[in-house]
């Protein structure tokens, strides 16, 4: 199977924390949507010494590429981009390069400590054969400097509800207030400026590698968050951009999904739907939705007190669940294509009184790769900028009606945005409108995919004037690792991308298929 090295951080769970911890509110600005952004002029691309375990008999260039802090109002402060360049043999390639923007935001595309670039050659060779193809980390994330990072939090037990004692746990906002006002002192007093870290500084320094390298129009492929940056670098640099493939697509007027309960009300129809759709579980779990709303009524009166390993020490360890963190780890699986399978028997085995079988949904979350492999402070400014221009804010809707526990959730996140005392700036409210364009753009999307919603790629469609978008009924997040079907529409599009992609994979989809435990 292949296996794309991104691990992706469903976009701003960053938000489920800090806004009412005491940390001082920060002041923000908002750049008018003239502000000049030269991307042609002031950046500096020097070769250097691979990162990495590459084979030497693969055609790898790598280099660090130098930039202003801020495209808008350039000073002596730069910034610099590690970068990976892939050629596909020893010729020269006719066809468009490759750019590939990664997910989070946050998650470096070379990977932690660039351990992902030599799976990247072989990812470039499949996905993408005889085109150049290039990787960089983002501003301020994985090698780049400065890197925007929060080791403060990359402990499990200062990001989720876990205690050694099992009858006392802290608030997650109470052991948030320092780790992440330490963190935002810390940036700042190396004079980081938090404002110049999001989707449209970035989108320039896409602008400009591509004028370093001297390329003309490149392929945009963006994963998940990657795919707002593919979109706001179209926006502003609409000739620079041959053909996009957005996998996973979270455009700029997409509320954030987890402050949006019609999102997450939408997956879970469908995800209840194709349980119903499938004989074994249907047989099983006849009333998923009615099985969820007695398991919520229970953890919001009594939450659940379950032990998980403790990867820090020998000592015991204790999670408390909630409805909220509940809520939480489900959305988080909804994102897994490989733990969809057994979510109904997690959800109707619980509402019976099987909380054991939360154990390993649990613990793939809290010791999962989010925060530890995640440039956290990064995350903030890029999710804190780019969202305060987002409509986040949206009235109930009827969701409220099939999931009444979702409102009172989304509320309590609001609640923990630690966004108010970020000081990440505010994108102009134009950067938060859809993206209309020529450019012609492959569009994938998961049905079950709780974190970048069907509902979304749909919406990113409607003013992509020469868009193909497909959806994949039995994956969740990034169809490119998940659903073998999708790189056969990659090629298909590729080879013209004028003409909607028709592989005969597509009539013999693969629908989802659940595991019908017993219950008591």
């Amino acid at each position: 199977m292949l296996r794309i090295p991104q691990r992706i951080l469903p976009w701003l769970l960053v938000a489920h924390f800090a806004q009412s911890i005491g940390m001082a509110a920060a002041e923000t600005s908002t750049q008018p949507a003239g502000a000049a952004y030269r991307a042609d002029v002031g950046a500096d691309f020097q070769d250097t010494e691979c990162w990495g375990s590459l084979d030497t008999r693969s055609p790898t260039k790598c280099g660090w590429l130098t930039v202003p802090e801020r495209w808008d109002s350039p000073s002596d402060k730069t910034v610099r981009l590690p970068v990976v360049i892939y050629r596909p043999g020893a010729t020269e390639s006719r066809l468009a390069p490759v750019i590939y923007l990664s997910g989070g935001p946050g998650y470096p595309a070379l990977g932690p400590w660039g351990t992902d670039i030599a799976a990247w050659r072989r990812m470039a060779d499949q996905l993408f054969p005889g085109r150049l193809f290039i990787l960089f980390d983002q501003r301020g994330s994985g090698l780049g400097a400065p890197r925007l990072d929060c080791p403060e939090v990359d402990d499990p037990q200062v990001w989720w509800d876990l205690s050694p004692d099992p009858n006392r746990f802290v608030g997650v906002a109470a052991r948030l207030r320092d780790a992440y006002g330490r963190c935002r002192d810390r940036l700042l007093a190396q004079g980081i400026d938090l404002g110049a870290y999001n989707s449209r500084q970035s989108a320039a320094d896409v602008e400009a590698l591509r004028h370093a390298l001297g390329l003309g129009p490149v392929v945009l492929f963006g994963l998940s968050y990657g795919t707002r940056l593919a979109l706001t670098t179209m926006r502003h640099y609409p000739d620079s951009v041959a053909v996009a493939v957005l996998d996973s697509v979270l455009p700029p007027q997409a509320i954030s999904p987890n402050f949006d309960s019609e999102a997450y009300a939408a997956a879970l129809d469908r995800l209840f739907a194709a349980c119903a759709a499938y004989p074994d579980c249907a047989a099983a779990y006849p009333d998923l939705a009615g099985d969820l709303a007695v398991l919520l009524d229970r953890l919001s009166e009594t939450p659940v007190v379950l032990e998980v390993d403790n990867l820090k020490s020998f000592a015991p360890l204790y999670a408390r669940v909630d409805q909220h963190l509940f809520l939480a780890i489900l959305r988080r699986e909804m994102q897994r294509t490989a733990s969809l399978s057994r979510l109904p028997s997690l959800i109707a085995g619980m509402a019976k009184g099987d909380d054991w079988r939360l154990r390993p949904h649990a613990e793939n979350i809290f010791y999962g790769r989010f925060p530890r492999d995640y440039t956290m402070g990064m995350s903030f400014s890029v999710a804190c900028h780019d969202l305060r221009a987002s409509r986040f804010d949206a009235e109930p809707g009827p969701s409220a009606e099939r999931y009444p526990y979702l409102e009172d959730h989304i509320a309590w996140i609001r609640g923990l945005d630690v966004c108010p005392h970020w000081p990440a700036g505010e994108a102009h409210p134009s950067e938060a409108e859809p993206v209309v364009s020529a450019v012609p753009s492959l569009l994938l999307a998961g049905a079950l995919d709780a974190s970048t919603t069907l509902e979304q790629a749909e919406a990113a469609a409607e003013t992509l004037e020469r868009s193909h978008l497909f959806v994949f009924y039995a994956t969740a997040h990034n169809q490119l690792a998940s659903a073998p079907c999708a790189r056969d529409v990659l090629q298909a599009f590729l080879a013209d991308p004028e003409t909607r992609p028709d592989p005969p994979c597509l009539a013999t989809q693969r629908r989802p298929a659940f595991l019908a435990l017993g219950l008591r």
